[in-house]
């Protein structure tokens, strides 16, 4: 039998490696810079009978795989201490398994199944397992809010501030009182923010509720991808069944009466419809009844956290709609209430920015659907009506965002006029006659006079001044003489009081104002009084529904407006405040409630840098009043930062 010839080097063959069968020396060996041996042929392996010869060659075998084992030492050392590329050579000829986490959940990768790695996942969801959607491996969603949130990276800090200072604004806005103070001028506005801004970051102050929703909300929020699918909207709405009823309520009591965009009756029957039939319902919907429960939920525990997710699980919806350019009336509503939850919400003055630059959107779409004209022609009476009221509410809330802002109002020129089509009604309820009547007939009035101070900045005379003043007033008076609900009553009294002091500022604060201008001077003091007694009302809870305190968000503006008002009427020592004029109480009481006012916001000014800027401002104007400078300590301690 014929015996194959072994042409390898030993080293080769030993650790069964191809071999190029070089000689003197191969590829392999000579790369690991070891001795290359080929070792005897068979050719000279003699049978097995010249014992003799058979001894010699079975020494010599051994020598051979003596020295192959040093051959094989030296090679190991030598590949490990020259990174030899032979070892590289043989590691392009392996098949490697890669080492990959397994990101889908415990159910699809057993049944190999796509997963669409959400928490529960849609399959799971779907199937009724989403109680058993587990994962082995969920990378964890890093959510880094800033401190400051409106500030971005690599812009200066002085240069944030300033661009918010010096914007253009209208006389109508609280920057306009601060240009009237002696104490304060746009240099020291600057200092006392940029202080409140640098204290923050050496202290690592965390306000509490600085920037709750994001700057853009609801447009474009990160956190709103949470809820890309139906599936995860519905499991978080699922969260609510059994809550959801006292969320309703809790809105119902305490933003609904101050902004009513709802039509209640059909949002009650919807809601009924849906925990029926959960997976019928649209996403314009959806939106709406995520909102309304941010907002009940908000209002009845405090809680940010369940809030927010609703909130961001309705701007995911609103987003998988296309309401920007096919609106409807449900989305027109659905962006109202956004704006109302966004003022509510955030204690910021760049959120009430952001509202004013959603509202001209909303707007726009309100006109789109004709609904500053009372809908479509060919919609039921009922829905015409439900339109007009729609549209009169947000006329309402842009009026006011225009008020607190400074910023021009964005009515159509011809949108203001539809309370003229409303044909009154024996069934009409205390809330249609407001929204639908009194309120409506004082619109053209305001939306006329603000057009003038803050679109054009122009000076109105004060036989102008008079004439806006009555008929307003007029309003006022039958409002507080028929107005009887707690809440309402007390929100349109501060929106008129509000436009009477806008009405009223620049004349007033003139230097011969009591001698020049009387009414406009005492208006503006008695209503910054009125304003700063609603904020103790507020404040206090008295007879009023739980938790209202929380309504003092939206209008804090307007609350810091009248009491700086306050402080400049109290600062003028060459036009001491009359008993007998206006009703206006005594300058000590004025002090006293302007000074428990500021205790009140002393107590909330963690809340938001907004806040304690603010508070900066107050105090500093405060303590310059003689009556405060004169007495030592002042009421305000200097030691506020704790």
């Amino acid at each position: 039998m014929h015996i194959r010839d072994i042409l390898t080097c030993v080293r080769c063959r030993e650790s069964k490696r191809r071999c190029d069968k070089t000689k003197p020396a191969c590829l392999r060996c000579r790369r690991a810079g070891v001795s290359c041996s080929y070792g005897p042929t068979h050719e000279s392996i003699d049978p097995p009978g010249n014992g003799h010869e058979t001894g010699v060659s079975g020494v010599s075998l051994e020598q051979d795989v003596s020295s192959n084992s040093r051959f094989e030492t030296s090679s190991f050392v030598a590949s490990e201490l020259d990174d030899v590329p032979v070892m590289n050579e043989d590691r392009d000829n392996l098949v490697k398994k890669r080492n990959r986490a397994c990101l889908s959940c415990f159910r699809c990768h057993r049944m190999k199944i796509k997963c669409d790695k959400k928490q529960p996942c849609g399959r799971c969801l779907i199937s009724g397992q989403e109680g058993t959607c587990i994962y082995t491996h969920k990378p964890q969603m890093t959510s880094v809010t800033p401190d400051i949130p409106y500030t971005l990276a690599g812009e200066n800090l002085e240069g944030v501030l300033a661009t918010w200072v010096l914007r253009h604004r209208g006389s109508s806005n609280w920057q306009a009182l601060l240009t009237k103070s002696d104490s304060l001028d746009r240099h020291r506005i600057l200092s006392i923010m940029n202080a409140a801004f640098r204290e923050q970051e050496g202290a690592e102050i965390k306000y509490q509720g600085e920037a709750i929703l994001p700057g853009n909300y609801p447009f474009g929020s990160p956190e709103a991808a949470t809820y890309s699918s139906l599936g995860g909207v519905l499991t978080f709405i699922e969260r609510f069944r059994f809550t959801y009823q006292d969320c309703i309520e809790g809105y119902m009591n305490l933003y609904h009466p101050v902004y009513p965009i709802l039509d209640v009756h059909s949002f009650v029957t919807q809601v009924s419809a849906f925990w029926a039939n959960p997976s019928e319902a649209n996403f314009s919907w959806l939106s709406l009844f995520l909102t309304v429960l941010g907002l009940g939920t908000f209002a009845i525990t405090h809680s940010q956290e369940r809030s927010l997710d609703a909130f961001y699980a309705a701007e995911s919806c609103i987003a998988k709609t296309p309401f920007m350019f096919r609106p409807t009336v449900l989305s027109v509503r659905t962006l109202a209430i956004m704006i109302v939850a966004k003022q509510a919400v955030n204690a910021t003055c760049w959120a009430l920015d952001s509202c004013w630059n959603t509202m001209g959107i909303m707007v726009r779409l309100a006109v789109m659907l004709r609904l500053h004209r009372g809908g479509r022609a060919d919609l039921s009476e009922t829905d015409r009506s439900s339109s007009r009221h729609l549209w009169n509410v947000i006329v309402y809330l842009e009026l006011q965002l225009s008020l607190i802002t400074g910023e021009p109002s964005l009515l159509p020129s011809d949108g203001i006029f539809s309370s003229n089509e409303t044909v009154s009604s024996d069934n009409n309820t205390a809330e249609d006659e407001v929204w639908s009547f009194i309120l409506p007939e004082s619109f053209p009035v305001i939306s006329h006079f603000l057009s003038r101070v803050n679109t054009n900045n122009e000076t109105i005379y004060y036989e102008d001044v008079l004439q806006y003043d009555s008929e307003i007033r007029h309003r006022l008076n039958y409002l507080s003489n028929n107005e009887n609900d707690g809440l309402r009553g007390l929100a349109l009294d501060i929106f008129y009081r509000r436009v009477l002091s806008c009405l009223h500022r620049n004349l007033a604060l003139h230097p011969d104002a009591p001698t020049l201008y009387p009414t406009s001077y005492w208006s503006s003091l008695e209503c910054a009084l009125a304003l700063l007694l609603h904020y103790l009302k507020l404040n206090d809870q008295l007879n009023l529904p739980r938790n209202c305190d929380l309504l003092i968000r939206p209008f804090m503006l307007d609350f810091s407006s009248a009491s700086l008002t306050v402080c400049l009427h109290l600062s003028r020592t060459d036009a001491p405040l009359a008993e007998s004029e206006c009703g206006i109480p005594p300058r000590q009481t004025i002090i006293d409630t302007l000074g428990s006012c500021l205790d009140i916001l002393a107590k909330h000014k963690e809340y938001s840098l907004c806040y304690r800027s603010g508070y900066r401002l107050l105090r500093s104007v405060y303590n310059s009043i003689p009556d405060i400078a004169a007495n030592k300590p002042p009421r305000i301690q200097d030691n506020f930062s704790s």
